[in-house]
């Protein structure tokens, strides 16, 4: 974090289904209030300040109550295409759950998209706590 300086960093949401996803919540959310320690000494220097953390949509949205939306429209087939290389992903979820993941990904996209006004939308959620309040809004 301190390396990179990230101005804000996504993340799995906290009550995401997958026990790993739950656990890098709490790495990004600590791991953005590290860097921005004064005096916690590593390979590099203190950041000014705590990166915003956003957290993203669950898995079929369950459980989440987006308060941001991103427009994807123009990006959703190139999303697929990528989502489509994860073949250990898509074949696990497939063998395991009878889940075509490419059509969960756009049918949540979709659905997404119809709440905030655009043809394909992804939602995300900020985290707050002290030092992570923007005074203005930071997604496009």
């Amino acid at each position: 974090m301190r390396k990179a300086k990230p101005d804000m960093v996504f993340c799995h949401a906290e009550n995401d289904y997958h026990h790993d996803h739950q656990a890098a919540f709490h790495l990004s959310f600590s791991a953005t209030f590290i860097a921005a320690l004064k005096n916690i000494k590593s390979g590099a220097p203190s950041v000014d300040k705590t990166p915003l953390l956003y957290q993203m949509d669950t898995l079929s949205g369950i459980r989440f109550e987006p308060e941001e939306y991103v427009d994807i429209s123009s990006g959703l087939q190139d999303k697929l295409k990528m989502l489509s290389i994860h073949r250990s992903q898509v074949e696990w979820l497939k063998h395991h759950d009878g889940m075509d993941i490419s059509e969960m990904v756009t049918v949540q996209a979709r659905f997404r998209g119809l709440q905030s006004g655009v043809k394909y939308a992804e939602s995300f959620r900020l985290v707050r706590g002290w030092g992570r309040v923007p005074v203005k809004r930071f997604l496009p």
